[in-house]
């Protein structure tokens, strides 16, 4: 949710987008002219500001509704990934990025090691692979973005 408010008046109302501009604008008595500006949001901090467009927040709204639930707390990252929303809403394709369920270096190192590059070492050396470094480096050699539950990476 979105609080906007009409800068001039002071009118200020919740929602949830997508919603139309020319809604918004006749709800908050928004004349030609006229500024808004958001004065409250949640859950998007570091993603968008008071100065962020309503067509950027339907754009936003767009391209999350695309990205199943269960990854949506990695959309945060991926919109710093992309450097703005509008480059997030225009260049993300969730079918470019591999996404795996994992919640630690060394657990994504592992599934690097095993399941990407098949390594297959003999069960007495197992315990000398560092998988936590080498998931730790991949994971910056990569780009990942990353969440509680998620590891994903072009």
């Amino acid at each position: 949710m979105v609080c906007i408010q009409n800068t001039e008046t002071g009118k200020s109302k919740y929602y949830v987008f997508p919603q139309s501009e020319v809604t918004i604008k006749q709800e908050l008595d928004l004349t030609d002219g006229e500024e808004y500006l958001l004065a409250d949001w949640e859950g998007l901090n570091g993603i968008i500001n008071e100065n962020t467009s309503i067509a950027s927040l339907n754009r936003l709204a767009e391209k999350m509704a695309q990205i199943p639930e269960s990854y949506s707390n990695l959309t945060h990252d991926w919109v710093v990934h992309y450097g703005s929303i509008d480059a997030f809403s225009e260049e993300f394709n969730i079918s470019d990025w591999t996404i795996i369920e994992v919640s630690r270096d060394e657990d994504f190192g592992e599934y690097l090691a095993k399941e990407v590059n098949g390594l297959k070492l003999p069960a007495d050396m197992e315990s000398y692979f560092n998988y936590q470094a080498y998931g730790r480096d991949n994971r910056l050699a990569l780009n990942c973005v990353v969440s509680d539950t998620y590891y994903a990476w072009q």
